[in-house]
């Protein structure tokens, strides 16, 4: 019987021995040429904030995302008011993350904070709603003169403060930040008292 004749290695087979035997060759990690390793992508969260009044405030408005369930990471961005929506501010991050969204400035308050559920690749759209916290003024005026007093004292008791001695020597006395309810006060003898309230005339109290 004729010697069988082992079959000729192929290039490839020829290759693979010799990396095997010297080393030169041998496969490595690197990544192969022409192929894009995919990005990690992110969550975008965008937030707005919108007034329930007919006006807005004049100072910027603070919003802010903090995490919750046991993560202390937040960030906060300020925005100007120029309508009852303000403009939006986004916030990105990565990970499963849960945030409380809010918004702060002085006189105003917010309706509810707003939950959002982060995850990678996407895209929330939220809108936090404010509106102005109650106060009041009051200004005498003199019943013979119908001059303004400058200085005047009142004995009130309002909702939120409670009671309260409320005087001012410009003749106006004014109690910022009440709380939503019915209040009191004593009337000035031998005057009259005008009560001013929050209207869209007059948007922002007095700081």
């Amino acid at each position: 019987m004729a010697d069988r004749v082992p079959p000729v290695p192929s290039p490839l087979a020829a290759v693979d021995a010799k990396a095997l035997a010297t080393g030169v060759g041998a496969p490595t990690d690197d990544p192969i040429v022409g192929c894009t390793v995919p990005k990690k992508q992110k969550w975008t969260l965008k937030v707005k904030v919108h007034s329930q009044e007919t006006y807005w405030p004049k100072k910027r408005v603070q919003i802010s995302i903090a995490g919750i369930e046991g993560t202390s990471d937040g960030e906060s961005k300020g925005v100007k008011m120029k309508s009852a929506d303000s403009s939006t501010r986004s916030f990105e991050g990565q990970g499963k993350k849960d945030y409380d969204v809010t918004a702060s400035i002085n006189h105003w308050e917010v309706i509810a904070v707003k939950k959002a559920h982060m995850q990678d690749g996407k895209t929330e759209s939220v809108t936090v709603e404010i509106k102005a916290r109650p106060w009041i003024a009051f200004k005498v005026i003199d019943e013979k003169t119908k001059k303004e007093v400058k200085t005047i004292t009142l004995k009130t008791d309002l909702p939120g403060p409670g009671e309260k001695d409320v005087s001012a020597p410009n003749g106006t006395a004014q109690v910022n930040d009440l709380d939503d309810g019915t209040g009191k006060y004593e009337a000035i003898e031998h005057a009259e008292v005008w009560i001013y309230v929050n209207s869209s005339t007059s948007p922002d109290p007095i700081e």
